[in-house]
């Protein structure tokens, strides 16, 4: 299954936008589809538009929510039988969609209980 990692950015600083960069590249050393969320952030970022699979700009700021909602409603749109990842723009990742399969695995062999 493919692996679509959604990533939500509101750009204030240069230094936050150097995490963002930092955050989709160590993503991008994986096979996964990027898909960045703007919250129409007062600096915009030419380098996490170019990084990222799928870039949507959104016109009016709505919080973490909206736009985390927004990001994984794309991939719902777009794709089938994938894995959503959500990651904060902040966040550096290594060996990680092994894992994250082995956890999907795991749970899937649960009974469910109510």
């Amino acid at each position: 299954m493919k692996h679509y990692v959604v990533i939500n950015h509101y750009i204030l600083s240069p230094e936050i936008e150097q995490l963002a960069i930092n955050a989709i590249k160590s993503f991008k050393k994986s096979d996964c589809i990027i898909v960045s969320v703007d919250d129409a952030s007062p600096i915009q970022s030419d380098s996490i538009k170019e990084l990222s699979d799928v870039f949507i700009q959104r016109e009016e700021n709505g919080g973490f929510a909206t736009s985390a909602n927004t990001g994984i409603q794309w991939v719902l749109d777009n794709a089938k039988d994938c894995f959503i990842t959500y990651a904060n723009n902040d966040l550096e990742v290594s060996d990680w969609q092994e894992e994250t399969e082995r956890c999907f695995n795991d749970t899937m062999q649960m009974p469910l209980r109510g």
